[in-house]
């Protein structure tokens, strides 16, 4: 078998060979959801104190029908501390049917009593999305007054 030959029996081996080579390069990554279209921020968040009561006021933007419940987080501390890192004292955990949760479209509401009296308090909400591959979205740290 002459030289030629044996290249023109060796081309579809070797084509294969460099098919299979070049399918195997490329990114190497776990697969990661591509959710931009399923994310919800926090635009506006206010909380006020009445008698034992934080009364909250949030708006989402985004896609906020994908909240699917809430943690409101709480820091009670003796006096203020505000250069302090907020270390929650008190989580509780908000189920979207919860009778303290009100919201229409990206409006919530939320009640919570049962606030110590005395101390100063500081907040912030979590809101968790039913896609739980996307990371929680945290409010800022707010300060009742």
């Amino acid at each position: 078998m002459s030289r030629q030959q044996r290249w023109i029996n060796a081309a579809p081996a070797l084509l294969l060979c460099v098919l299979i080579g070049l399918a195997g390069c490329g990114k190497k990554d776990w697969p990661s959801p591509q959710a931009e279209d399923d994310r919800f921020t926090w635009a506006e968040v206010n909380g006020t104190r009445q008698n034992d009561c934080l009364i909250i006021q949030a708006e989402l933007q985004g896609a906020y029908w994908n909240l699917a419940s809430l943690r409101l987080e709480i820091e009670t501390l003796p006096e203020p501390c505000p250069g302090c890192p907020f270390q929650p004292t008190r989580s509780v955990d908000l189920p979207m049917s919860a009778p303290n949760v009100t919201q229409d479209k990206g409006q919530l509401q939320i009640t919570y009593c049962n606030l110590a009296g005395t101390g100063f308090t500081r907040w912030r909400l979590v809101g968790h999305n039913r896609y739980r591959q996307i990371q929680d979205t945290l409010t800022g740290v707010f300060i009742l007054e």
